[in-house]
């Protein structure tokens, strides 16, 4: 039978219709396609973010471990390790004025830091010269020293600088940073000559002891290193905290939460703590041997106790508030060192507890807290 041209056109029309509709999607296909996709990015995005966190960590634990390095390499030089509270006195013979007169907490600190000085520096203290701790007036290590009163203020040569913890790390790893007229003011290490440590040589000098990344060192924002000192951002953008032992073996760290500073006045706990200005509440980590009763003063026992502590504040940039950490379950430890004599980890918001646990740290396989 033939078929006219019209059911010919037809047949041909029907069945391009019927190819085309095989061909194509229907709107639920496409929506479940669309869904797919959506899955698959969110899950490739979550991969990506925790790679990058890992690198972050990983970047921010290869710090940490050739910070510790510097500060050994440090010690085979100096004798000690860098400290994380000090005071330093434009002229020398300002000391023995603060350790007779100083309030606040400053005679305590300046009693030790002339004799952390005396030792590390050698004769630094007795040349009858101003020392130039900033690097901007070089002219002040050949001023002969003088009887007054020292002052925080701008008076050059009278001045003195209470140095906290982060830029302790800098400034004893790093070295004078001498004005080098427009350009920036890289770390240039100390003098040979241990007497004159901050004058400028063109022979070879101590240190630097770490390879600062410029780009990563901050002016900070403590009020009494009149903003002549510098700290060291790990790389979430937070600069790492340090805390040294003042003695070895004696498991002396000086924070504010700490029996000896219960009860005196904010000053005072502000200038004897390491790293305050910085962390405002923050103190070392010490671990807990028993849960209860709360261990008394005598028993405290630090992490690092003979050395020091190095602290990233890790992805929240939260440092938390230190206190006890119960190495045999770390999920009862204590971190509301604050509250002394009774800590308790019910007093302890999970919150504040939470801001440690991401913490990255030169104890404990460099976690306060593991995973």
């Amino acid at each position: 039978m033939r078929l006219s041209c019209v059911q010919n056109r037809n047949i041909q029309m029907s069945w391009r219709m019927s190819s085309a509709k095989q061909k194509g999607f229907t709107l639920v296909e496409l929506l479940v396609v669309i869904a797919i996709i959506a899955i698959l990015m969110a899950l490739s995005l979550g991969v990506i973010s925790k790679v990058y966190l890992a690198i972050d960590e990983m970047r921010t634990g290869s710090d940490i471990e050739k910070l510790s390095e510097s500060c050994n390499l440090f010690k085979s030089t100096f004798g000690r390790y860098p400290p994380s509270k000090i005071i330093l006195c434009e002229n020398p013979a300002h000391y023995s004025w603060l350790i007779t007169n100083g309030t606040n907490g400053l005679s305590q600190i300046a009693t030790y830091s002339s004799e952390y000085l005396s030792n590390v520096f050698p004769g630094s203290l007795t040349t009858g010269n101003h020392i130039d701790w900033t690097g901007l007036l070089p002219g002040l290590n050949t001023t002969p020293t003088s009887s007054g009163t020292p002052t925080p203020g701008p008076s050059n040569g009278s001045r003195f600088f209470v140095l906290e913890g982060h830029e302790c790390l800098v400034f004893f790893l790093g070295g004078i940073r001498p004005n080098s007229g427009s350009g920036p003011r890289s770390l240039a290490g100390f003098n040979t000559d241990k007497s004159r440590p901050c004058v400028m040589s063109t022979g070879q000098r101590l240190g630097p002891f770490y390879e600062f990344d410029a780009g990563r060192l901050k002016d900070t924002t403590n009020p009494f290193s009149l903003g002549q000192f510098q700290a060291y951002d790990d790389h979430y953008g937070k600069p790492y905290a340090y805390f040294a032992a003042r003695t070895p073996g004696m498991n002396n760290y000086i924070h504010p939460g700490c029996p000896l500073l219960v009860g005196q006045p904010a000053l005072t706990i502000q200038h004897m703590s390491d790293c305050y200005t910085l962390t405002l509440n923050y103190v070392p980590l010490w671990k807990n041997v028993v849960v209860n009763p709360p261990l008394p003063p005598t028993g405290i026992t630090y992490h690092k106790a003979d050395t020091y502590q190095i602290v990233s504040a890790g992805k929240d940039k939260l440092y938390g508030c230190g206190g006890r950490w119960n190495q045999a379950d770390p999920e009862t430890s204590d971190f509301m060192y604050m509250n002394w004599p009774t800590p308790s980890v019910a007093a302890t918001p999970i919150e504040d507890r939470q801001y440690v646990y991401d913490n990255i740290t030169n104890v404990s396989n460099g976690r306060v807290v593991p995973k």
